[in-house]
């Protein structure tokens, strides 16, 4: 049974006696597609130089070939060791020339590095092109550059970094040609590895569990019959799928977001659940009719509108009288790291530097937001997450889930124009101090760090 989907281009330029190497980031590749491209519509394809182009002995073959092949490739994946490549007419070896041709026209390169010693007449042979190939290493962001040792450990690192390069590509305006263009908070979900998607669902399930559940409990036995749930700002569905599948209490759940791919990608994920659908666009302005409902749930949403009172006043608008709205949003100021660390300060400064990143102080805020609702009955709790006696993999998660998100949205904004030029001064430096801070986390038993998520359910009268 065949399937439609969007064909990525990947050029693969590898140097003399990588081959191994080069066949590790096929492997990674072709892995990817069978794991991913089914549920995305969205395949990669590796591109290489000799079975690609025609060779034409009135032009300078690798360096005519090689703006061709960046002209009509997606992205290039390069793995360079001791030389930059063949001579080309430019005087730059043949894969560092595609790596200038595909900056130079803005297409993203992921960039391996092979780390294995040489001897010294291969160092004497190859100067100019190692200095050239230390310049490119030096200016290449942490989140697009590998290094390895050997084929094996390349395969996986591309592994780990595949999804990554799959979202820089999907964060551009031909995503969706009938629709706005995504957004890079939209674009961080929609793709992602199946740990990644269990570690996001998972993340505040116990608080929502104690919160959430009881909620819904005692509305379904108010009314007599199954609730019907919008889950406001849905994104990729997760969360919402695995809060109320299977829940005796609910009888319907329609996931809203204003991102059409995002919500595509969820319809994709979730859709086949007969309880669950998915529509896009921005129902919060009354425009689209939806409701009423019984229970509006709206997860780490808050923080990223531009008015979040309108948006909750439309919302509870919508819930039949007896109903509840409820929220949970981070707060970065009442979390804690000890010992804490120059990176870290680092990460946090960043984060609220850059336009466009969500709120971290919306979870203090909620309670003021709610209290406005006209006779909302606003109960508040919390969610304390800590790395207290934690194992190495606890302490990774909770680095991974409170953290790497600020990552990839600065990575996916570097390569935005509308986040301004720098974005991509920010995104490196952030990308490191990420890089440096998870390795502390991993390696350090006493480290001492707790994040908090604010819940806060406000419930409409039953006689309103």
């Amino acid at each position: 049974m065949g399937f439609t989907a969007r064909v990525y281009r990947v050029f693969v330029a590898a140097t003399a006696g990588l081959e191994d190497e080069r066949q590790s980031v096929v492997d990674a590749i072709e892995e990817w597609n069978a794991l991913h491209s089914l549920e995305t519509e969205m395949a990669l394809q590796p591109v290489f130089f000799e079975r690609s182009v025609r060779l034409d002995p009135t032009r300078p073959s690798q360096t005519v070939s090689n703006r061709d092949l960046a002209e009509t490739c997606d992205l290039l994946i390069a793995v360079l060791w001791k030389s930059g490549g063949l001579p080309t007419a430019s005087g730059v070896g043949s894969t560092l020339e595609a790596t200038q041709l595909f900056e130079g026209l803005g297409r993203p390169v992921v960039t391996c590095f092979k780390t294995a010693s040489f001897t010294p007449d291969v160092a004497a042979r190859h100067r100019d092109d190692l200095v050239a190939i230390g310049e490119l290493q030096d200016r290449t962001p942490p989140n697009l550059r590998i290094m390895f040792e050997d084929a094996d450990e390349l395969r996986e690192g591309l592994r780990r970094h595949v999804g990554l390069f799959a979202n820089d590509v999907l964060v551009r305006p031909d995503v969706n040609e009938d629709a706005e263009t995504v957004s890079v908070a939209g674009a961080l979900q929609l793709v992602e590895n199946k740990e990644a998607l269990a570690r996001q669902a998972s993340a505040g399930r116990e608080a929502d569990d104690r919160v959430l559940r009881p909620l819904m409990e005692k509305i379904h036995a108010e009314r007599g019959s199954g609730l019907d749930v919008l889950d406001f700002g849905c994104g990729n569905g997760v969360v919402g799928r695995d809060r109320f599948e299977g829940s005796a209490t609910v009888a319907s759940v329609l996931g809203v977001d204003i991102h059409p791919a995002v919500v595509s990608h969820a319809q994709k994920l979730h859709g086949r659940k007969k309880a669950f659908t998915y529509r896009a666009g921005r129902f919060e302005t009354g425009s689209e009719n939806i409701g009423p409902f019984d229970l509006v749930f709206c997860s780490e949403v808050l923080e990223e509108l531009d008015d979040p009172d309108a948006t909750l006043e439309a919302l509870w608008a919508r819930l039949r009288p007896g109903g509840a709205l409820y929220a949970r949003s981070a707060d970065d100021a009442m979390s804690v790291t000890h010992p804490n660390s120059r990176d870290m300060v680092s990460i946090m400064s960043i984060s609220q530097k850059l336009d466009g990143v969500p709120d971290r102080g919306m979870g203090r805020k909620l309670l003021g937001h709610l209290q406005k609702l006209e006779g909302a009955e606003v109960e508040i709790a919390f969610d304390v997450r800590h790395t207290a006696m934690g194992s190495i993999k606890e302490r990774e998660d909770f680095f991974d889930v409170e953290h790497q998100w600020r990552g990839s949205f600065a990575a996916l904004a570097a390569v935005d124009a509308a986040f301004g030029s720098d974005a991509a001064r920010m995104s490196v430096e952030l990308a490191q101090a990420l890089e440096a801070e998870r390795d502390r986390f991993r390696s350090t038993d006493e480290l001492f760090a707790s994040a908090v998520h604010v819940l806060a359910v406000a419930r409409k009268s039953a006689e309103t």
